[in-house]
């Protein structure tokens, strides 16, 4: 018997209990923190891989003239409590993806299990215009100014279930509570045809877009871009459903070997050595990774002295993505988030 069937009856009473807690906090029996500034949250339903990350780095891109902070819960570091980033900062301290952005964009990050304790930090003390909440949807007691659920077109969220048996974190109909849907991971050739067969399963009203993971400019290690792929290349990648990111590379480099790791990996100097032996067997390939596993690998402090050693940050590259708006939404969809911000902070 399919291991899912058998969880079924403790998803029925996962997804009562989170049901119960949604209806507790939107009849205010449940108190959640408002805040003084525009807090912009990007969250999801169905876990990891969808692509959260390069919303927030859109949004950080386009909120241009403002003073932008990141408030996370810094996934997979191994402190507690609150950590302000900064220039010591490592990956570990604060998550990978908090420690891409921070290095990225040069914005204030802030971590910690209380999303509010991590929001006032950066309101009063790092004084920012706007919060970009990373994957807050489901942090209640946080109360965002907007709320964008990050859907994925791969694995629609109306053929789920919750956990354990599915891959939700609420029932799927959660979605409601968000300003805006994106539906992403999009092939970037979608058909109006197959954008309005989806757009069926959400309400009317629904603020929908669609969206499509891009690829950037092969880098080095300093950042410099690169003329042209490799032919021959290790691909390695610790995300969530790497196969597009290998498809991707695939198309560029003639002899490929892919390497996966878990999402939010941590790197140690035997991942090392076994991408420098596969480089060795390709007859002196090259080492491709995500830029989100480029920076967490290359930043570990206990791995620089072995990382100069083996000479292998000179001899890697990395690939940066960028979400693309589909059908012409990016005008529409950057002018909900400026007027959003613009009305928010007149009202404050």
């Amino acid at each position: 018997m399919n291991l899912r069937l058998l969880l079924l009856p403790f998803t029925a009473i996962y997804a009562s209990i989170m049901s119960v807690r949604n209806w507790l906090y939107d009849k205010h029996f449940l108190r959640q923190t408002a805040f003084g500034k525009p807090v912009i949250c990007v969250g999801n339903i169905t876990v990891g891989g969808t692509g959260k990350t390069p919303f927030a780095e859109f949004l950080l891109r386009h909120l241009d003239g403002q003073r932008v902070g990141i408030a996370s819960r810094g996934y997979g570091r191994k402190t507690r409590g609150l950590v302000v980033g900064d220039n010591r900062s490592t990956a570990a301290e604060i998550g990978d993806e908090p420690f891409q952005m921070m290095q990225k964009f040069h914005v204030p990050v802030v971590v910690a299990e209380d999303r509010s304790a991590a929001i006032n930090h950066l309101i009063d003390s790092e004084k920012v215009d706007v919060v970009v909440m990373d994957d807050g949807f489901q942090h209640r007691s946080s109360k965002p100014s907007m709320s964008i659920v990050m859907a994925d077109y791969a694995r629609p969220m109306w053929h789920d279930w919750t956990f354990p048996a599915g891959n939700m974190r609420e029932p799927w109909r959660g979605y409601k509570r968000a300003d805006i849907v994106v539906v992403n991971k999009c092939p970037l050739d979608m058909s109006v045809d197959e954008r309005n067969s989806i757009a069926k399963h959400f309400a009317p009203h629904t603020q929908l877009f669609f969206a499509g993971i891009g690829y950037g400019h092969l880098r080095n290690e300093k950042g410099d871009v690169e003329s042209e792929y490799p032919q021959k290349a290790v691909v390695v990648a610790g995300i969530g459903r790497p196969q597009p990111f290998f498809d991707e590379i695939a198309q560029h480099c003639s002899n490929v070997k892919t390497m996966t790791f878990a999402d939010h990996h941590a790197f140690d100097e035997g991942d090392i050595d076994a991408m420098i032996a596969a480089a060795e067997v390709l007859g002196g390939a090259d080492i491709v990774m995500t830029e989100k596993d480029f920076s967490r690998l290359a930043a570990q402090p206990m791995l620089k002295e072995r990382l100069t050693a083996s000479d292998f940050v000179a001899k890697t590259l990395y690939l940066p993505i960028e979400l693309k708006i589909l059908f012409d939404g990016h005008e529409a969809l950057t002018k909900k988030i400026y007027n959003h911000v613009r009305t928010h902070s007149s009202n404050q």
